[in-house]
C-alpha cells in the first residue's frame, strides 16, 4: 500500500503551469496560511513577479524537491500523466494531477486521485489529507483485451467490444449475413430517415420488417416509421442518462472463427449507439467465447485514426462485396490487429494473395507473375490496404492499370498507410 501525506498550511507548494486557475490557487492558498508557494513554468522570465509566490523555469531551480508538493495546473488533463511521471524521475513523489492513462492497472489509484485533485481544484484543502505517494507502479498500464468485462457469471459475461469486431447476424436476408455492424446500410438509412434525411427505407422494410415477396405500401412505410421513432426517441433518452440500459439490456453475441462476432439481436441498438458515436458496445457473451477471441486477440490496441481507417476499409469492403474474393493486399507494416479486422485472413490463394513486404523485397518478375494472375483468373479491382508505388508503376508498365483511387490512411510510424483500390483494364 502506497504511503499518504497530508495538506497542510505549512505544506511547501509548486503549481506546475501558469494560468488564471493558477492566480486562484495561490489567492485561496495565500488565504488558508501558505506561505511558501511557488510556480514552475518555463516561461517564468515573461510572466515576471507573482505577488505571493515565486516563480522558476523548472523544479531544479527549488531547494528540497522531496518535501515539496506539486500541482499539475495545465488545462489540458491529457498532459498530466506524463509530467507526473518525468516529476516522478526526477525524484519528486508528491504530485496531484489528473491521471488519465489508457487501461491504467490500479483504477482504484486513478478514481481517488481525480477525486483529490477535484477538492484541490474547488480549494477544499482540508480534503487533502490522505494523499497518495508516487509510485512506479503506478503509471503502468493492463494489456488491453479485445473483450473489456463488465460483469461476469458462471457461463456468461457482459463486456465492452469493440465496434469493427461486431458483425451482424449471421442469418441476415439479402447478403447481410455476417455484414460488419459498421456497414449494415439499411439500418443507418432508417435512422438517417428518423432524422429527417431523405433517405430510402424500401431495402429497410423489405429485409427486416414484411419480407421481400410483400408489397411496400404507404401505410407500411408510415408504420414503420411511427414505429422505429418510439425507439430510437427511447434510446436517445437511455442514452442521454449514461450506460446502464445498454448494458442491462446488453444484447447476446457469438463468437465466428473468422475472428469476429456475430450480433444475435439488438441490431437496432448497435446501430443506434454506433451513430452516436460509441467506440465500444457492451454485449452478453458465453465466457468462452471472451477466451476464444482473447487467444485470436491476444493483444487489441487501436488509437483514434486506426480505428477511424479500419472502419472505413470494413465499409468499402462490405459495398464491394470483396469479404471472400481473394484480392485483398496488404503489407507487413500494417498491425495484425488492423489486418484481421480489415479481413485480410490467412489462407489464402497464394496465386492472387501475397503480402506486400515479401512482394516488394522479391524481384520484378514476381510482382509481374502476380498482376498477369490477377488478369488470367478474372480479378479487375485490386485493393491494397497501403501505398505501394513500385506496384502501381509496374501496373502502368503492363498496360493493364485503369484507374487508382486513394481512399484515405492514417499516420503510423512516419508512414501514410492507405486503403488503394487499382481497377485493372480487362484483356
Amino acid at each position: 500500500m502506497a504511503s499518504r501525506y497530508k495538506i497542510t498550511p505549512e505544506s511547501r507548494i509548486a503549481l506546475y503551469g501558469y494560468n488564471i486557475y493558477t492566480r486562484k490557487q495561490i489567492q485561496w492558498l495565500t488565504s488558508w496560511g501558505c506561505t511558501e508557494i511557488y510556480v514552475i513554468d518555463r516561461n517564468a522570465d515573461k510572466i515576471g513577479k507573482i505577488e505571493g509566490a515565486e516563480i522558476v523555469p523548472d523544479i531544479g531551480q527549488i531547494n528540497g524537491i522531496v518535501e515539496i508538493c506539486i500541482w499539475i495546473m495545465l488545462q489540458n488533463a491529457m498532459q498530466h500523466a506524463d509530467i507526473a511521471q518525468v516529476l516522478y524521475q526526477q525524484g519528486v513523489r508528491k504530485v496531484l494531477f489528473v491521471p488519465m492513462i489508457r487501461n491504467l492497472q490500479h483504477r482504484d489509484f486513478q478514481m481517488e486521485m481525480t477525486m483529490l485533485y477535484n477538492w484541490m481544484f474547488l480549494g477544499r484543502y482540508e480534503m487533502l489529507n490522505q494523499i497518495p505517494m508516487l509510485e512506479e507502479q503506478q503509471f503502468q498500464a493492463c494489456r488491453e483485451q479485445i473483450c473489456d468485462v463488465i460483469t461476469v457469471g458462471r457461463e456468461e459475461a457482459v463486456a465492452w467490444i469493440p465496434v469493427p469486431a461486431l458483425h451482424a447476424i449471421s442469418t441476415a436476408q439479402d447478403g447481410y449475413g455476417d455484414v460488419p455492424i459498421v456497414a449494415f446500410r439499411p439500418y443507418y438509412d432508417l435512422l438517417s430517415c428518423l432524422k429527417g434525411g431523405n433517405t430510402e427505407i424500401d431495402t429497410y422494410i423489405a429485409n427486416f420488417v414484411v419480407g421481400n415477396d410483400n408489397e411496400i405500401t404507404e401505410e407500411i412505410r408510415a408504420r414503420v416509421l411511427t414505429d422505429r421513432k418510439r425507439l430510437v426517441d427511447y434510446m436517445d433518452s437511455e442514452c442521454n442518462r449514461g450506460a446502464d440500459f445498454f448494458v442491462a439490456a446488453a444484447p447476446q453475441a457469438v463468437w465466428n472463427a473468422k475472428g469476429f462476432f456475430n450480433l444475435c439481436e439488438g441490431h437496432h441498438r448497435c446501430t443506434f449507439l454506433i451513430d452516436r458515436g460509441w467506440k465500444k458496445l457492451p454485449v452478453r457473451l458465453r465466457t468462452s467465447d471472451i477466451e476464444l477471441a482473447g487467444s485470436y486477440y491476444p493483444e487489441y490496441s487501436l488509437d483514434e485514426e486506426e480505428y477511424q481507417y479500419t472502419v472505413r476499409v470494413q465499409s468499402y469492403f462490405e459495398k464491394r462485396n470483396v469479404w471472400d474474393s481473394r484480392h485483398i493486399v496488404c503489407s507487413d507494416e500494417i498491425r495484425p490487429t488492423v489486418r484481421k479486422l480489415c479481413g485480410v485472413r490467412e489462407g489464402c490463394h497464394p496465386d492472387i494473395y501475397m503480402g506486400m513486404g515479401g512482394m516488394c523485397r522479391s524481384g520484378d518478375e514476381v510482382i509481374e507473375r502476380w498482376i498477369e494472375r490477377c488478369c488470367e483468373t478474372g480479378i479487375f479491382e485490386i485493393i491494397i490496404l497501403d501505398e505501394r508505388q513500385r506496384i502501381q508503376n509496374k501496373l502502368q508498365e503492363k498496360g493493364v492499370l485503369n484507374s487508382c483511387k486513394n481512399l484515405g490512411g492514417l499516420l503510423k510510424d512516419g508512414k501514410r498507410l492507405e486503403l488503394c483500390v487499382y481497377t485493372l483494364k480487362k484483356i
